[in-house]
């Protein structure tokens, strides 16, 4: 019974994690979306495509790609900030153990000489009364910032994937 309590606060706080993202998104879409200008409407009633309203094609398109993309590995992307030297990812996994909160640093292009020389530093945003059963489900290099290079990306999602998803003992 407990096990199953568990697994259903740990699905409710990944479904509020997803609303809350969901939420943003659409509210960012549906202003670029939302009003035509007059200026757009051809005289048989048609709208004509601008700018503006192609841009938010775009966007919406990205939007679906995050969407489709964070259904798949139940990472969501809450926002990015591009910064001098780096690209500061704000970033929730969630997983049947729990949700982890954290910030991914990539150095972008004028950091690094070529590719394999970008370092990327996890940077989790824990909460000792919050995130306290995750904490003790979560390998202890998770709980700390690291640094690694870039192409060790895929590795490190991996291990954090693997905490969040994998049965606990």
């Amino acid at each position: 019974m407990t096990v199953s309590l568990s697994e259903a606060q740990s699905e409710n706080k990944t479904l509020s994690a997803k609303l809350a993202a969901n939420r943003t998104a659409a509210t960012s879409v549906e202003s670029t979306t939302s009003k035509v200008p007059s200026s757009a409407v051809k005289a048989n009633g048609g709208i004509r495509m601008v700018g503006s309203a192609e841009a938010a094609q775009v966007a919406q398109a990205a939007q679906l790609k995050e969407d489709i993309y964070s259904d798949l590995t139940g990472l969501i992307i809450r926002s990015v900030k591009r910064e001098a030297e780096e690209d500061v990812f704000d970033c929730i996994q969630t997983g049947r153990n729990g949700t982890l909160h954290f910030k991914l640093a990539a150095g972008n292009e004028k950091s690094a000489d070529s590719y394999d020389d970008v370092q990327c530093s996890y940077i989790p945003q824990l909460d000792s009364s919050r995130d306290r059963a995750l904490m003790e489900l979560l390998p202890d290099y998770l709980e700390d910032e690291i640094t690694f290079p870039r192409p060790q990306a895929a590795n490190f999602y991996a291990r954090v994937a693997k905490a969040l998803t994998d049965k606990a003992a």
